[in-house]
């Protein structure tokens, strides 16, 4: 065998070798569940969170706590299928799976702020409660 073809081969052994490694270090020990003292969230708080906002998209009782009469007059008037199809924002799972993409929007200095001013407090809050429903 030529010194070239020896290298590649060589490289080749060591490559699996690594993957096969680290497909090891995956698989050990893994049960399904997670050891809270490695996890970067605390679980506790984050469950926490979720209920803290009174804000809701549109299921609170009160229409002053509702996101979506927000979303309604201040988003789908471009966001919607036929102007922006995009990046609709006519429904809650359109708005939930873009939330980040809200959040950046709506901030102070955000690309909407140009358009329109925002609630960004009452946004926020919503959207860091986990934008319940």
């Amino acid at each position: 065998m030529s010194m070239k073809l020896k290298l590649n081969f060589m490289g080749y052994i060591i490559f699996l070798m690594a993957l096969l490694a680290f497909n090891a270090g995956l698989n050990a020990g893994c049960s399904g569940s997670r050891d809270s003292a490695l996890s970067l969230v605390d679980e506790p708080a984050a469950a926490a969170t979720g209920s803290a906002t009174k804000y809701r998209f549109s299921s609170s009782a009160l229409p002053t706590l509702n996101i979506k009469p927000l979303i309604d007059d201040n988003c789908v008037r471009c966001h919607n299928s036929e102007i922006e199809p995009d990046v609709p924002l006519t429904s809650y799972l359109e708005v939930y799976t873009r939330g980040v993409l809200v959040k950046r929007a709506v901030q102070p200095g955000g690309i909407m702020q140009k358009y329109l001013p925002f609630d960004y407090d009452k946004v926020m809050e919503w959207y860091e409660a986990g934008m319940p429903e």
